[in-house]
């Protein structure tokens, strides 16, 4: 999964586009850096000391990982295993997206973006980037766990060095581009 997680979202940015209720348009978007994969995974370190999320993703891609360094965070790592290929393609997957409800699920996320279809990604916002980044990957149905869902209608991608966004890997049929690019919040962002 890390090769597919290096090719698909390593050093990109994705916008997910949204429409609330009241019809005005708005948007999360996220940063994924090879430093995120670790969290999404629920695997852990077992020497923190000689091993970190940055180097831990490296031994992955380059295949000289030991099975000695890492174990089961706890015993949702198996649903997370389960779900990361459907994660990793979250920018064609998801289709809805709503503010985390603190739904007794102990977990520290602002934003979850997914499915009904039990694939959910936690996005934390942070403040001096602002911009949010991947925390955590969910096997629920995204209905669960926001207080208010809004449905994407789009999803756009770039390079972490591009200016603006150009490609998009999905809109909905309803949705016209050029609606989105002279849309007052996201002229800026897109071309």
């Amino acid at each position: 999964m890390a090769k597919e997680y290096h090719k698909n979202l390593e050093n990109k940015n994705l916008l997910f586009i949204y429409e609330e209720n009241n019809k005005i348009i708005n948007y999360r978007e996220t940063m994924f850096l090879s430093y995120h994969f670790l969290h999404l995974t629920g695997l852990k370190i077992v020497n923190s000391q000689r091993l970190n999320s940055k180097t831990f993703y490296s031994k992955l891609l380059s295949g000289k990982i030991n099975i000695q360094e890492f174990e089961f965070k706890n015993n949702l790592t198996q649903w997370k295993l389960e779900i990361l290929p459907q994660i990793i393609q979250i920018e064609q997957l998801a289709n809805q997206v709503g503010e985390f409800c603190n739904s007794g699920i102990l977990l520290k996320t602002d934003v979850l973006v997914g499915t009904t279809r039990n694939a959910i990604l936690g996005l934390k916002f942070i403040f001096k980037n602002k911009i949010y980044v991947p925390n955590t990957i969910l096997k629920e149905d995204i209905k669960k766990l926001v207080s208010k869902r809004n449905r994407i209608i789009a999803v756009m991608k770039k390079n972490l060095k591009e200016e603006k966004y150009s490609e998009f890997t999905y809109i909905n049929k309803k949705t016209s581009k050029e609606i989105l690019r002279n849309n007052t919040e996201l002229k800026f962002k897109i071309k």
